[in-house]
């Protein structure tokens, strides 16, 4: 068997650590860990972290493999018993500390030396950064970017070159390695692209609420990148895949890799 303990890891997905995680509960730490729980869907909740749980969901989340897989790394790491309420415990009582420390620690354990930032921290200014150790790769997260910009801009040409605008800069004046999207979940790996005649005639209507016309701005926006990708010698980062959550109250839907082929089959992403 070969032996990695030595070999260095980048962490290639991770989130920002905050000051709020110093000190969680059990639910919330494995929920933290599990990324994505929730079986009742709010339409007026966006985010699929904050949607709602049936009593049935919470009886049987504690036993699902990710959680006992949570459980068992961090009792071993933190040498307490393997229960839920132990392990949050022992992480609690080192995380309050020093919660600098205790992600080096984590850090440290597993010999990671680098991780990809998936985030929507400010690109100039986010102190945020410092608690992950190692190289920092950030990238450019799409969607709030994109969320925000809609609201602002009534036009879906004065909306795309702001966006084109603050893509180069972050990669150009602050280093950014990619794009984040989240093509999958929002359209399909299926879809086709979306020039910019067509993005103009949907803009309004998405601008509005209007989730079809949504659907086909954001393939619109996500093709663009794609070229942006190519001008700006950046990859484009997407959940492949099931992530554990779900999106519009349902399943990540079309997230099968190989449909992408079709799209990525055109000339102009060759």
């Amino acid at each position: 068997m070969i032996d990695l303990n030595d070999v260095p890891v980048i962490d290639h997905h991770c989130h920002t650590y905050t000051e709020e995680f110093a000190s969680v509960s059990p639910e919330r730490l494995a929920r933290l860990f599990h990324h994505g729980f929730g079986d009742v869907y709010d339409p007026a909740v966006k985010k699929e972290k904050q949607w709602g749980r049936s009593d049935e969901l919470f009886a049987h989340f504690p036993h699902m493999g990710v959680v006992k897989t949570l459980i068992c790394k961090l009792s071993e790491t933190l040498d307490c018993s393997p229960d839920l309420e132990s392990v949050t415990e022992a992480r609690n009582k080192m995380s309050s500390l020093d919660f600098s420390a205790y992600v080096r620690f984590l850090y440290e354990d597993v010999g990671i030396c680098g991780t990809v930032i998936d985030s929507s921290l400010p690109a100039d200014n986010a102190p945020e950064i410092e608690y992950f150790h190692g190289k920092k790769l950030r990238l450019f997260s799409l969607d709030p970017i994109l969320d925000d910009l809609i609201k602002q801009y009534d036009s879906y040409a004065d909306m795309m070159h702001e966006l084109k605008r603050r893509l180069e800069e972050a990669v150009t004046k602050y280093g950014f390695i990619g794009v984040k999207a989240h093509l999958a979940e929002q359209a399909g790996f299926d879809a086709e692209p979306v020039w910019e005649k067509e993005a103009s005639l949907v803009y309004g209507p998405a601008k509005n609420g209007d989730l079809r016309s949504f659907e086909k701005l954001y393939v619109a926006v996500f093709t663009e990148m794609m070229m942006e990708g190519q001008r700006l010698n950046i990859p484009i980062h997407l959940h492949s895949g099931c992530t554990g959550s779900v999106w519009k109250g349902a399943p990540i839907h079309g997230a099968d890799p190989f449909k992408l082929a079709q799209f990525l089959r055109r000339k102009e992403f060759v």
